[in-house]
């Protein structure tokens, strides 16, 4: 089982080499590839069970998704064959039609899912969000983004009747932090189950233990 980790050394901010941490360990080393950029996606070529990549900056982004555009249909026939992926943070972004800053600059985006982005930087929106995926996972992440959507997501997460996300196939996508493998270990465990691997967690203990913990805050805050 192969997971291939897309530009880890742009797309890892707000805690995502914690989700590469793990990663790692539940797949081993030796069944990691490390996609520097601007190298190729290698799971378009090759076997690659599990697709990751996370949060950025909006230039990194921006020097990804000119780097993704050319093989957008290559991509989208990858999602339609069930290719794993996970996207985290505003890689979510590169999916939806348009990235609209509203300083007035708008990128075109992967045009995989008919939703847009809107980036106001000075509006930024931090929130605990815990809810359940479409199967009953529970999941506990955090949104800190000034980045909103519009239109149409299959949505990974509901919460309090709002969606969050998507989930269509095997394409899983978040702007939810965390890192969520780690804050969100039922969710982490559902994957693996999907993707036929086992799902016995390194510290699993501590990490369901870390999300009682959470889970309690939360409900005690909002009483």
């Amino acid at each position: 089982m192969m997971v291939e980790f897309l530009y880890p050394e742009l797309t890892n901010l707000l805690g995502e080499n914690g989700s590469l941490l793990l990663l790692t360990q539940i797949f081993g080393e030796d069944q990691v590839l490390s996609t520097s950029f601007p190298q190729k996606p290698r799971f378009l070529e090759e076997k690659v069970n599990l697709v990751y990549m996370g949060n950025m900056t909006e230039e990194k982004q921006k020097l990804i998704l000119e780097l993704f555009l050319p093989y957008k249909e290559e991509i989208k026939e990858k999602i339609e064959e069930g290719q794993f992926f996970l996207f985290t943070g505003n890689a979510l972004d590169l999916l939806g039609t348009t990235i609209e800053h509203e300083e007035g600059e708008t990128l075109e985006a992967l045009g995989l899912f008919d939703f847009k982005t809107k980036v106001a930087k000075y509006k930024r929106t931090n929130a605990f969000i815990h809810g359940q995926t479409q199967k009953g996972a529970e999941v506990f992440g955090f949104i800190s983004q000034f980045t909103s959507y519009q239109g149409e997501m299959p949505p990974l997460v509901q919460s309090q009747g709002k969606g969050y996300g998507i989930h269509y196939k095997n394409l899983y996508a978040t702007s939810l932090l965390g890192p969520l493998l780690i804050t969100s270990p039922y969710f982490t465990k559902e994957l693996l189950q999907e993707m036929g691997m086992p799902t016995t967690l390194p510290k699993e203990e501590s990490m369901m233990a870390a999300f009682k913990r959470r889970k309690e805050q939360l409900l005690e805050n909002t009483r």
